[in-house]
């Protein structure tokens, strides 16, 4: 199972335990996805990828003091 599909997994599961189902989104895997959804301010964000993306992604966050958890 790929990452967007272990993702996708993981939101079937959230809301099948009854959590609301737009607490988590999964993105399309692209850096217009990534700058739209930073630019409506969600209250966290969590990475899977690589270290360069990952910095990336977090300068962006730190400029709107995003939280954020990146693996």
């Amino acid at each position: 199972m790929g990452g967007t599909a272990a993702a996708s997994k993981l939101v079937e599961l959230i809301v099948r335990a009854g959590f609301d189902s737009q607490l988590v989104v999964v993105l399309p895997e692209s850096a217009a996805a990534a700058r739209i959804t930073i630019a409506a301010r969600p209250d966290k964000v969590i990475f899977t990828g690589s270290a360069a993306t990952g910095e990336i992604i977090l300068r962006q966050l730190a400029g709107e003091i995003i939280p954020a958890t990146m693996e």
